[in-house]
């Protein structure tokens, strides 16, 4: 597998996503160039998976006029668990591992290659908000089926199955 990890630097080749976007945790399909295609393949036939990088490429680029600078920075570690040939290249499926920032960029015979790092959300609550805002969405949720009739249990479900953290 090509994906080499120390403990100061990661890298990683990159997969250059057009019209999408990937979210983090989530599951995805979508196409990859032939030369891409082709290395992931040859790659998966070592393991049962691939780790690469995922980057959305600017709107209005062509894919065979892809450069460095027509790539976001930020991306996600994709786990690539399937690659089958397709009509326009490969259909790749992977699942989005963590949120990543290409620290820098480069292409060697074809490919794209990035060191990153990862990026790691913060939460823009503190506890103290979190609850208050829960207590809102639940005094809320309460005022609203109090409206229906034959509803009312229905706060009382509602309110089990809101998450109190992310």
């Amino acid at each position: 597998m090509y994906s080499k990890k120390t403990e100061d630097n990661r890298e990683s080749i990159v997969i250059p996503l057009f019209d999408i976007v990937v979210y983090p945790k989530s599951r995805t399909k979508f196409l990859a160039d032939k030369i891409t295609g082709e290395m992931l393949l040859t790659e998966m036939k070592n393991g049962e998976f691939v780790n690469a990088i995922g980057l959305t490429v600017k709107s209005g680029t062509k894919p065979s006029e892809v450069s460095e600078d027509d790539l976001y920075k930020t991306g996600n570690l994709l786990k690539v668990t399937f690659v089958q040939p397709a009509d326009d290249g490969y259909l790749v499926i992977a699942k989005a591992l963590e949120r990543v920032e290409a620290v820098s960029l480069y292409q060697k015979d074809g490919l794209f290659y990035a060191s990153y790092k990862p990026i790691y959300d913060l939460s823009d609550f503190d506890e103290d908000a979190q609850a208050e805002v829960m207590a809102n969405i639940k005094k809320t949720i309460h005022e609203i089926s109090s409206r229906f009739q034959g509803l009312n249990s229905l706060p009382g479900q509602l309110i089990r199955w809101i998450p109190l953290t992310r």
